[in-house]
């Protein structure tokens, strides 16, 4: 079980950067000009994003059933992860938050331009 939490760690810490690095390249080309590439990195994100609630729900059942509730580092680690997995979906929530926004913007220009 300690290698999966560690995964899960290193796995969540490529997520959010991904993420951010997602965010940095939609504001620089403002979502009108986002690469085809960057629009699949998009996706996967709101897959990956759809995964860990699966993960949260997963993870949630047992620690709100005390199954852990004798071994104290196990229960620990899983609590980590879910905080974890909470801050990963905000990250990615803010990422698709503001996709959505900037092509609503990108839109409402064209619109008025014309």
């Amino acid at each position: 079980m300690g290698e999966l939490i560690i995964f899960y760690f290193y796995f969540i810490s490529v997520y959010i950067a991904l993420s951010v690095i997602l965010l940095l390249q939609i504001i620089k080309f403002k979502a009108k000009t986002l690469p085809k590439k960057d629009k699949y990195i998009l996706l996967s994100l709101v897959f990956l994003m759809i995964l860990n609630v699966i993960v949260l729900l997963i993870i949630a059942y047992p620690y709100s059933s005390q199954m852990f509730k004798y071994d104290s580092y196990l229960s620990h680690q899983i609590g980590n992860i879910a905080i974890f997995s909470v801050i990963e979906l905000i990250v990615v929530l803010t990422v698709v938050l503001t996709v959505a926004i900037l092509q609503i913007n990108s839109k409402n220009n064209k619109s008025l331009n014309k």
